[in-house]
């Protein structure tokens, strides 16, 4: 069985976080200040010409299929509960950004199988940079005098999600949107 592969739109996404790709090393240094107001220790990669922060020096993040995430992302609007959270259009997924947390963590089974990574401490994380041109754009800007969500609130509101499409889809009166479960 082969699971059905859902693309977003870029058209759905939202068009206030694109703008022109930065031409030079010094516009990059510019994009990154916001950042840098955030307290996040963002870097330019001189290589690639992209921002990235490294996971676990001042975020974490979780990473789901795009059609998953936005279910998810409502799931916490609606509890109060959003955060930054970073979509990557070349692989079709999104990033919840959360903070760092003391203790490691392994996702548990019931998210995992529908797609749920852990961007582990350590790996790097590309930010937007205000390109249009970019794989990477805010769903969900960070604000400065926010933190961006406890780990527990994305994995909370992706196992609620989780139960419920496997609990609606034993359920033979229900249909149930694919939305990134592998087989």
């Amino acid at each position: 069985m082969t699971a059905t592969v859902h693309h977003l739109p870029r058209a759905s996404l939202p068009a206030l976080h694109r703008a022109r790709r930065p031409a030079a090393l010094g516009a990059l240094d510019a994009a990154r200040a916001p950042y840098l107001a955030l307290g996040w220790p963002v870097t330019i990669d001189r290589i690639t010409r992209r921002l990235l922060v490294i996971t676990g020096t001042a975020v974490e993040a979780i990473s789901m299929p795009a059609l998953f995430a936005e279910a998810v992302l409502t799931d916490l609007r609606i509890a109060l509960q959003d955060g930054p959270v970073l979509a990557d259009l070349a692989d079709d997924r999104w990033a919840f950004l959360t903070r760092c947390a003391d203790e490691p963590v392994n996702l548990p089974a019931d998210i995992t199988g529908f797609g749920v990574r852990l961007i582990a401490g350590g790996q790097p994380l590309y930010l937007p940079a205000g390109s249009g041109d970019e794989h990477e754009i805010w769903i969900r800007p960070p604000e400065r005098g926010r933190e961006p969500w406890p780990r527990t609130a994305a994995i909370g509101a992706a196992r609620r999600l989780a139960y419920r499409l496997s609990r609606d889809h034993h359920d033979e009166r229900r249909a149930v949107p694919d939305l990134g479960r592998r087989a």
